[in-house]
């Protein structure tokens, strides 16, 4: 197809370029006057919740899996140590197939971090929620990158933002604040840093109580 970009045409391979990073986040192709624009789709376009009965059996095969059964889409609890081999048996398994990683963040609870991972099954039109409590001190996960390679950046704005350390992360550094920043800005009880310059170096301290 010949799409119109800024009135030029898209070539072949830049079209099917697009069509690949559209089909790996999630964003619709929507055709306008000038060719086309990016939307992102919304999770009710994307199919129905993993039945009950597949829940049960994955309780089954770990556990440390909770659910709650009376709610009519019940996110999946699992223990961070059974975290990955559950992922690798929702993305690799014949009966699940959760080809894509939907979206993947974290929450300040105060008492502990939750891990919140979204995946979606192309093959069979069904997406499920999986939940991990981390410890709030020190909290470490493996990296979703194992599975799901395009969880990357999502992992190290996390890590930046929320202080999660990923295990096994092929790149993980901060990818908004400095490098030499120790808070992080999502957490409840951030309080920013002040900047102050040592020796020609910008350097960050926490703010002296006024007491």
């Amino acid at each position: 197809p010949q799409v119109l970009r800024d009135n030029n045409y898209l070539t072949m391979a830049e079209y099917q370029e697009i069509e690949k990073f559209a089909e790996e986040y999630f964003i619709d192709l929507v055709p306008n006057e000038n060719g086309f624009v990016l939307s992102r789709r919304r999770w009710s376009k994307m199919g129905t919740y993993l039945e009950l009965n597949y829940l049960k059996d994955l309780q089954g095969e770990f556990s440390s899996i909770e659910f709650d059964g009376e709610q009519p889409e019940p996110h999946i609890y699992v223990a961070a140590g059974e975290l990955l081999p559950l992922m690798r048996l929702l993305r690799e398994g014949a009966a699940f197939s959760f080809d894509r990683m939907g979206n993947i963040t974290a929450v300040d609870y105060r008492e502990y971090i939750e891990m919140v991972y979204m995946l979606y099954s192309r093959g069979f039109d069904k997406w499920v929620t999986v939940k991990c409590r981390l410890d709030r001190e020190k909290p470490v996960a493996e990296s979703m990158t194992q599975v799901w390679p395009g969880t990357e950046f999502e992992e190290r704005e996390i890590y930046d933002l929320m202080g999660v350390e990923f295990l096994h992360h092929p790149d993980l550094r901060r990818i908004l604040m400095p490098d030499n920043y120790t808070a992080h800005p999502l957490r409840k009880d951030f309080v920013p840093l002040q900047p102050k310059i040592e020796g020609g170096v910008l350097t960050w301290h926490r703010q002296k109580s006024s007491s």
